[in-house]
């Protein structure tokens, strides 16, 4: 899957603002049969809202859940939808044939394992990018990236929801250089379309058309 941008041939490129949304479907074979972990939480010791235990709720994602291991295996594909906010377009070089994006990427999904039992004031839990670790993440990736990076100031620009349903949302702002093949023959006058292509790491391989896997 790829996102098309038009851009104009200028040097300094006026902030933009782009939203994407697509859906990303995971396959993996085999089945492993779970009981989503609906939870209730206690109300010692541990982070308090009210009567709840924010802690307990948290520390109970980890009984039995393997990262390793995609939400409903060997079952139906985990569909992943992602959206994407362009904050600006800092650079286009017609040298390098490349072009420099700063973007919120954000990415919605649902994982039963982490369903808890909803309670007054808990609908959702937001938690920082350490708890990141502990969980499975879609691994997309953009293929005709040439260099990336996370912004970390002044901490990590990351975070994940969790509502009490077992759906996700993950948030990354991230600036990427991407490769834009273009086409001078009209230069100085020209308009270059550039576009990012979207993939999965590990699915994509065992699935034989692209389109079965972003619907």
């Amino acid at each position: 899957m790829s996102l098309d941008i038009e851009v104009p041939h200028v040097r300094s490129p006026s902030l933009g603002v782009l939203i994407l949304t697509l859906n990303l479907a995971l396959f993996l074979p085999q089945t492993i049969n779970r009981t989503p972990p609906y939870v209730l939480a206690g109300t010692g010791g541990g982070s308090m809202l009210g009567d709840v235990n924010i802690s307990a709720i948290l520390d109970s994602f980890s009984v039995g859940y393997d990262k390793r291991v995609r939400p409903n295996y060997g079952g139906p594909p985990v569909e992943v939808g992602v959206t994407m906010y362009v904050l600006s377009i800092s650079s286009l070089s017609e040298v390098k044939m490349d072009f420099t994006l700063d973007f919120y990427f954000r990415q919605f999904w649902t994982d039963p394992r982490l369903a808890y039992r909803k309670r007054p004031g808990v609908e959702t839990l937001s938690v920082g990018s350490e708890f990141i670790k502990n969980i499975w993440v879609p691994d997309t990736f953009f293929v005709n990236e040439k260099q990336s990076y996370f912004h970390i100031a002044t901490t990590s620009n990351e975070f994940i929801r969790i509502h009490h349903s077992g759906s996700i949302t993950r948030s990354i702002r991230l600036t990427i250089t991407a490769s834009c093949p273009m086409g001078l023959q009209y230069f100085p006058m020209d308009r270059q379309l550039c576009h990012i292509e979207i993939e999965s790491c590990k699915y994509l391989p065992k699935l034989p058309h692209l389109h079965t896997l972003y619907k």
